[in-house]
């Protein structure tokens, strides 16, 4: 009885990813088309070039982020090798109760560093599979094989995947953190050494005191300490980090080339058969925004 019950129960949770990639595919219209709000292509286009929103700005409904490697046109249509995610508070509902709790009054209560470390732990649970972090990086694998540019709320991430990875995780740290009245920056790079760089997301804290604590809820330190600005620990941990460089206006997409993109990524995340002209547009798009001569689909 107990089999045909979890059973059952993972039949249903099956069903309902199903469910969510079908919506997103046909979210604003057809296939694949994301498309940056007009009130929030001033702080997509910060994040898009520089890499950076900085704990003064916060992230508005209509944010995309679909990775260095996202191009937008100049009718805000955009295009990515991996899932385009979205900010919208008026439509996502999980990420609202996220809201809800980082806005609560048993958070309200806490200091600076108490009230992160919280949220940081939240969304630590929330995106962290049963077998451990280790497994993240392969469950999240399906979001860029079946839902390459197309949108995907926020909030909606648990439920494709049962886990998330950086670009996850400090992106609704940010969303939680501007909630909760917390002054902390989104940060994109890389981490590891310079012989072996990983793309990687992370946030940097305003303390009280005017410090900066590093927060990287995907590789946290013990107890999930922060660490601060003028700690030997956290020079260990900088040098494990590498900030990106701001995006030159020649690294920009035109509208026709962003359509080619989309179309060859539509091919692509339907499972319709692959042409050279798929080949040939992925392979610009990556090479305009990683500046890289091959990749791996």
């Amino acid at each position: 009885m107990r089999h045909s019950s979890s059973r059952n129960s993972w039949s249903a949770a099956t069903r309902h990813r199903r469910h969510l990639f079908s919506a997103a595919k046909l979210r604003h219209g057809y296939p694949g088309q994301a498309y940056v709000d007009e009130a929030a292509r001033v702080v997509t286009a910060t994040f898009n070039n520089q890499h950076r929103i900085d704990a003064a700005t916060k992230i508005p409904d209509g944010f995309l982020d679909g990775g260095r490697g996202m191009q937008v046109d100049e009718f805000g249509f955009a295009v990515s090798g991996r899932e385009i995610l979205k900010v919208d508070r008026s439509v996502d509902v999980q990420l609202r109760a996220h809201l809800d709790y980082a806005a609560s009054k048993e958070l309200a209560k806490l200091n600076t560093i108490d009230r992160a470390t919280r949220i940081a732990r939240y969304i630590d649970r929330l995106y962290t599979p049963a077998a451990g972090r280790n497994e993240c990086e392969r469950l999240s694998e399906r979001l860029v094989s079946h839902l390459a540019s197309r949108e995907v709320l926020l909030g909606d991430v648990k439920d494709f995947c049962l886990a998330g990875m950086c670009r996850h995780r400090s992106l609704l740290f940010k969303v939680m953190a501007d909630a909760s009245g917390l002054k902390a920056s989104l940060v994109r790079g890389n981490y590891g050494t310079p012989q072996d760089w990983g793309g990687h997301s992370w946030n940097e804290l305003t303390l009280d005191d005017g410090r900066t604590a590093i927060v990287d809820i995907m590789n946290p330190q013990p107890d999930f300490y922060f660490p601060v600005e003028g700690e030997p620990s956290l020079r260990k941990i900088l040098d494990r980090f590498q900030y990106s460089q701001v995006r030159s206006a020649r690294d920009q997409l035109t509208r026709a080339e962003c359509e080619l993109c989309i179309a060859a990524s539509l091919r692509f995340c339907n499972r319709q058969p692959l042409t050279s002209q798929f080949n040939v547009s992925m392979q610009f798009l990556f090479q305009y925004s990683f500046g890289v001569s091959s990749i791996r689909y």
